[in-house]
Formats: C-alpha cells, structure tokens, sequence
C-alpha cells in the first residue's frame, strides 16, 4: 500500500497521523474470562440464597413474615426478620449502600 500523504489511516494504536481517533468498528472480548467472571458471581449468590433460605426455614412464623414483607414491599432491596419493626409500617426500597451517598461524586465537580 503506498503512501499518499492521506493523514485519515489509523496506526496500530487507532490513532490517526493528526492525532485524532476513531471507534473500530469491532473489539476482541475474552469471552472465557467474562464467563469465568460470571460464574463466580454467579456462586457467591447461590450461597448467599443458601444462607437466606436456611434463615427462613428455621426461623418462627414471625420471622418469615417479616421476611416476605420486608423483602417484598421494598422490591427486593431489604430483607427484614424483625417483624416487631416492620408489622405497623411499610418497608421503604433501599438502594444499595454504593448509591446512597453521592457527595463524593459532588466534590470531584
């Protein structure tokens, strides 16, 4: 391929002559690792489901409505086996901890 001087072919490094760059149009992904990743994922929930599972199955019928409700009024988000706390008022969603504070993100601004 001969030079013409045409600055608009990307080097090695997807960076053309005057500096600028461009989107390729298709990246290689290591599918083996991302499904290694998911897998582990994967096991750390099976065995916190586990422990979750074994929690309502010996626990007394409060604790197991306490459960269902907590779990259920907040969409998942808390999981209760108190029911004194919870039997009178509704279980409000809560996001996990790593979105609850935000003023980290307001002081880099």
């Amino acid at each position: 391929m001969s030079s013409t001087g045409d600055n608009s072919s990307p080097d090695s490094t997807g960076r053309k002559a005057d500096g600028s760059s461009f989107i390729k149009p298709f990246t290689k992904k290591n599918w083996d690792a991302i499904i290694d990743e998911f897998e582990k994922e994967e096991e750390k929930d099976q065995g916190v489901n586990e422990l979750f599972k074994q929690i309502y199955q010996s626990g007394s019928e409060e604790v197991r409505r306490a459960m269902n409700k907590s779990f259920q009024e907040s969409g998942g988000t808390v999981l209760s086996t108190n029911w004194h706390n919870v039997a009178n008022k509704r279980v409000d969603p809560k996001p996990p901890s790593s979105n609850d504070d935000k003023s980290d993100v307001n002081k880099m601004l």
